[in-house]
């Protein structure tokens, strides 16, 4: 029989993040390699890699925007912007679609008996009224 404990099994169950960066050279992001696995599985549980990039790139992009135009010329400082244009344009295609999931998602509260539902749709829809 393997005993595991609960620290190991949820550490077993963090996902593991492994990209290609650059030719020869791989990006991993596992348990194995964080000095407080527990903590890097709640961290991501509540806070995904790509939304604490998207996070920082955004406070990057308005500090880049606060510097000299001098600066802002910098090579290392143009590659960075245009990737990020580059990535909210990506966004920016992608938008009617996640607003569509977002409406069918909507519909299945709305649709709801639960009760539950019914006020997080009263609540929502409540939001996107003053919002729109």
């Amino acid at each position: 029989m393997n005993s595991m404990n609960p620290f190991q099994a949820f550490a077993n169950a963090i996902p593991a993040f492994s990209q290609p960066i650059l030719p020869g050279w791989t990006l991993n992001i596992d348990s194995n390699n964080s000095s407080s696995p527990r903590t890097e599985g709640l961290v991501v549980s509540r806070f995904s890699y790509g939304r604490q990039l998207g996070q920082i790139s955004d406070a990057l992009g308005a500090i880049i925007a606060a510097l000299p135009e001098a600066l802002q010329a910098a090579p290392e400082i143009r590659r960075f912007v245009d990737m990020k244009a580059r990535i909210d344009a990506l966004k920016d295609e992608t938008l009617e679609d996640r607003a569509t999931a977002l409406a069918a998602e909507l519909a299945r509260l709305k649709r709801s008996k639960a009760p539950a539902d019914r006020e997080a749709f009263d609540r929502i829809a409540a939001t996107l009224r003053t919002a729109v």
